[in-house]
């Protein structure tokens, strides 16, 4: 009987990607290497399963959608990805996937049904974004079956996935902006998140994993090197995803002098306080020189929403849109906007906030000269001038889309 090695390697080359793996006949292993110049990793991968295939390389037929997927868990999940993910999808998997397909055996799974999983975890209630992920974990996890010899196709291909309700994320208006702002002040611990948010576009855990080192007052610069999580009692300090998000963010006019204000307020708290972290590594902290809990950040932020009778729907991470939209009515290129938000690609950020361009376009517009179209001369044309929004009475922007 033939079989074929779970493990496969990828193997960079100078010009294009390989793949070794190893295949199992009569008991006896086998090293198989596959390489063509200019091979993507995707070739190679599918040069592998072309192979297994031809050569009839198939793994354990009997195994069940439940055993493969604790074989991927255990194989890949837990050395590839972070531990928030690994977490997620352990979940997906014992409370939507084995409960419906767990008993099914993996060569006989069906698109029919994973479709049905799919539309039965909808009528439950949840939401299409669940489904969706449950779907894009199944086929990541389907295609490593096929890369490890225990499918030949991905049943996941012949599914229709989940389409994500569009939905309006509200974004605070400026009036609201500054009673928020007002309302946190008398929390110097928690108004800083807030403040920094508010001022920079950062996400929450961008902001909780800023350290003394990367918050250059005199420079006036935030370096955005860390992201704080905090997951089965205790942080995670991590380096972010993409080489966008690792970025430095420039002070608006005046964060130093809030800056100094804090710094102050925690060298006076630390003075006063019997147990203290003496050499704390973050510059947020809390009243023992500790960091601060991300999920208590956002506790204390919805009950000022709620005190101050806003919408619901305003979250901490409203506050990064807010930015967001705040500097692209200061008629602020979009290639800033995505810089100082750390988006991949700048198609993102025009995506995300492209409702808001429209309305810009009449204020720029405007403010350009008609002299060589009205019969003036060219030598008389003046220069166009940008000019601001800040006069402009601002209604409740909502943005249409995913949070990104």
């Amino acid at each position: 009987m033939r079989s074929g090695n779970t493990m496969a390697q990828f193997v960079p080359k100078a010009n294009g990607i390989g793949v070794r793996f190893y295949v199992e006949q009569n008991g006896k292993k086998e090293r198989i290497y596959l390489y063509e110049k200019g091979w993507t990793q995707e070739d190679a991968e599918e040069a592998m399963v072309e192979y297994r295939q031809k050569m009839g390389f198939v793994e354990d037929k009997d195994i069940t959608v439940a055993g493969f997927l604790d074989k991927f868990y255990d194989d890949y999940v837990e050395h590839n990805v972070e531990r928030s993910t690994a977490k997620r999808y352990d979940e997906f998997t014992a409370i939507h996937i084995v409960p419906e397909l767990g008993n099914i055996k993996l060569q006989k799974l069906k698109p029919a049904e994973l479709q049905n999983l799919y539309t039965k975890m909808i009528k439950k209630g949840l939401s299409t974004t669940t489904a969706l992920k449950v779907h894009r974990f199944m086929h990541l996890a389907l295609r490593y079956a096929i890369m490890w010899g225990y499918l030949r196709y991905n049943p996941c291909d012949g599914v229709k996935a989940p389409s994500l309700a569009e939905t309006e994320k509200v974004i605070p208006t400026d009036e609201e902006m500054k009673a928020i702002l007002a309302k946190a002040e008398v929390n110097m611990q928690m108004y800083m998140p807030v403040f920094i948010a508010s001022t920079t576009g950062m996400r929450l855990g961008e902001i909780l994993g800023l350290h003394d080192t990367t918050v250059d007052i005199p420079g006036k610069v935030y370096s955005v090197k860390f992201s704080l999580n905090y997951l089965d009692g205790s942080f995670i300090l991590k380096q972010p995803k993409t080489k966008g998000s690792r970025r430095p963010v420039t002070f608006l006019p005046g964060s130093d002098v809030v800056l100094k204000k804090y710094l102050k307020f925690r060298t006076e708290r630390q003075l006063a306080a019997k147990k203290y972290n003496d050499k704390p590594i973050h510059f947020l902290v809390n009243k023992n020189g500790g960091p601060l809990n991300p999920s208590n950040v956002s506790r204390w932020f919805k009950k000022i929403i709620r005190e101050l009778e806003l919408s619901e729907e305003i979250s901490f991470h409203s506050l990064r849109h807010y930015h967001a939209s705040w500097l692209l009515r200061q008629n602020i290129h979009p290639k800033v906007v995505q810089e100082r938000l750390g988006h991949s690609n700048i198609s993102i950020t025009l995506n995300t906030y492209s409702h808001l361009i429209p309305n810009m376009q009449g204020d720029v517009i405007s403010s350009l000269s008609g002299d060589l179209f009205n019969g003036g001369h060219v030598s008389g044309t003046k220069t166009a001038v940008f000019s601001g929004t800040n006069g402009h009475k601002l209604v409740r922007r909502r943005i249409a889309g995913v949070t990104k």
